[in-house]
């Protein structure tokens, strides 16, 4: 009965830090994810910006191009 009951908690103890290593080991791919979704969101903001600033600047060189009647109209 003894040596039996040695065993058994041995292997407990054994698959406790097997689980323990899984369990880590799956946090790490979490926070890895969650870095690269950061990343990914500030990328995609950083090119949003990008857009909009083009906009803007083909709209400044319409407003340049354009008649000054034009111009106040827009902005008005």
């Amino acid at each position: 009965m003894d040596l039996l009951f040695r065993i058994r908690v041995r292997v407990r103890v054994r698959v406790r830090i097997r689980v323990r290593i899984r369990v880590r080991i799956r946090v790490r791919i979490r926070i890895r994810i969650r870095i690269r979704v950061r990343v990914r969101i500030r990328v995609r903001i950083r090119v949003r910006v990008r857009i909009r600033v083009r906009a803007r600047n083909r709209l400044c060189n319409r407003f340049a191009e354009a008649p000054p009647s034009l111009r106040t109209r827009i902005w008005e």
